[in-house]
């Protein structure tokens, strides 16, 4: 079913997405973590 298809490559699209969303915010939250300790 070409419906189904589409379905499945949005689903597969979004857990993508949300995997690069989850390692840029443990990026940015390192970076934060880097600047504290580098100000103290």
């Amino acid at each position: 079913d070409h419906l189904y298809a589409l379905q499945q490559q949005l689903k597969q699209y979004q857990q993508e997405l949300n995997i690069k969303a989850n390692d840029f915010q443990g990026y940015t939250i390192s970076i934060q973590e880097k600047l504290m300790t580098y100000i103290e």
